[in-house]
């Protein structure tokens, strides 16, 4: 009896077990480094470059964002026709046409006075990051919202904000229309 050998053998139930313990242990590996990979800076998507071709990890450059005036909001969407029309043809130079000729570039505003703007706003989201609101406002100006940043001093969000609006009603159809494209807006005075 001490000639005779053992054989272990794997019926068909086991060989499946065995399979598809291997293919879970590998789908949790895989939702893991999902995981990490989702979580780290370099693999974030922006809204600006979602479309974009993949780019290898070393290939990869820093993002560098234009420094954007946050402070102050742009002039009121819906001012007195006449008054857009004077302005247009006061700044244009004789011969040439309001569409061709270019707008001069806004001084900075200085950062320790922040003016809230007149009337009614409405605020689509308020970021901790910088680069998220830019983002978003990117998108926003893509749907042709007139779309700002305004940044507090006392606060460390950056909200991304829509309007002015003189009147309630403006704000509240910019509101109702944002939320059409599926954004969660708030009407602020």
């Amino acid at each position: 009896m001490s000639g005779e050998r053992n054989e272990a053998t794997l019926g068909i139930g086991r060989l499946l077990g065995l399979f598809f313990g291997v293919v879970i242990l590998c789908a949790l590996f895989f939702v893991a480094g999902y995981k990490l990979g989702k979580a780290s800076p370099s693999a974030a998507v922006t809204a600006s470059n979602a479309g974009a071709e993949p780019v290898s990890p070393t290939a990869a450059k820093p993002e560098t964002f234009p420094t954007v005036p946050t402070t102050t909001p742009p002039a009121p969407v819906n001012p007195p026709a006449a008054s857009a029309a004077a302005s247009a043809s006061a700044s244009t130079p004789p011969g040439r046409t309001a569409a061709h000729s270019p707008a001069p570039a806004p001084a900075p505003p200085d950062a320790s006075r922040i003016t809230a703007p007149a009337g009614f706003t409405v605020q689509v989201a308020a970021v901790t990051k910088q680069q998220d609101a830019e983002a978003l406002a990117d998108a926003l100006r893509k749907k042709q919202y007139p779309v700002f940043i305004a940044k507090v001093p006392t606060d460390t969000l950056f909200h991304v904000q829509i309007g002015p609006f003189q009147d309630v009603k403006d704000a509240d159809n910019f509101r109702n229309r944002l939320i059409k494209d599926g954004y969660n807006p708030i009407v602020k005075k």
